[in-house]
């Protein structure tokens, strides 16, 4: 008898931008796909096979992965599925901002507080947010 176990990673659930050093969980999908997979994101023009692995996939399919601040835009998933070898690379692209601005009103508890951010990156994410500390 011969078996032949097919992995396919058919799902990435990844937000087409992100900013280094947040949290973001991201989903995969597929036959095998499961817990101690590990993905890294690395150049276009770079190699899976020197990738480092940025987090390691459960077996709901999800990662919590933090970008480093330090890495390249845009960024290509490379996936290794566990116990079946190296890394393979796969079409999902992310673009990586770094935030290299802040800027916050002074604020008494009570009073409305206003953050705003500017990304450095793809230039495709800009944020800003109105808060109101407690009391």
């Amino acid at each position: 008898t011969v078996r032949l176990r097919v992995h396919a990673l058919d799902l990435v659930d990844a937000p087409a931008a992100v900013i280094a050093g947040l949290t973001y969980t991201v989903s995969f999908g597929g036959g095998g796909v499961g817990d101690g997979d590990e993905v890294a994101w690395v150049p276009p023009d770079e190699d899976c096979t020197a990738a480092t692995p940025l987090a390691t996939v459960d077996a709901s399919g999800a990662a919590s992965v933090v970008w480093p601040a330090a890495a390249a835009s845009p960024l290509r998933l490379c996936y290794r599925f566990a116990r079946v070898g190296g890394y393979v690379p796969f079409n999902s692209v992310v673009d990586l901002c770094r935030i290299t601005a802040t800027s916050a009103s002074e604020a008494r508890p009570g009073d409305e507080l206003s953050i705003s951010f500017t990304p450095h990156g793809s230039g495709r994410m800009a944020a800003a947010a109105a808060i109101r500390p407690r009391a």
